[in-house]
């Protein structure tokens, strides 16, 4: 009985701590950002994605229960735009048309 009672204990820890895990502390407020508060695994999966991409403008929101930050910056002489998860999945890469 206590061992049921203990891996009952452990499974609801385990839930809980991945039901929370989108939801992080040091998450920015909504709306504009300054660079700097880009977390360096953001940037990176932007650079991975985009080779050379040089940030310029950032902002925060929440979408879908994920933080996602929306990165402006250039992209091989084009101004581009990422969207990528706090955990670092890109969601969306485009040229910003004018």
């Amino acid at each position: 009985m206590q061992t049921l009672l203990l891996a009952v204990t452990a499974a609801l820890a385990l839930v809980s701590s991945l039901a929370s895990a989108q939801v992080d502390s040091n998450m920015p407020e909504q709306g504009p950002i300054s660079v700097a508060q880009v977390p360096v695994n953001v940037q990176a999966a932007a650079v991975e994605a985009l080779p050379g991409f040089l940030l310029y403008k950032a902002s925060f929101r929440w979408m879908d229960d994920d933080g996602t930050f929306i990165l402006e910056g250039r992209y091989q002489g084009e101004d581009v735009r990422v969207w990528v998860t706090g955990e670092g999945e890109i969601r969306y890469t485009g040229v910003i048309s004018e």
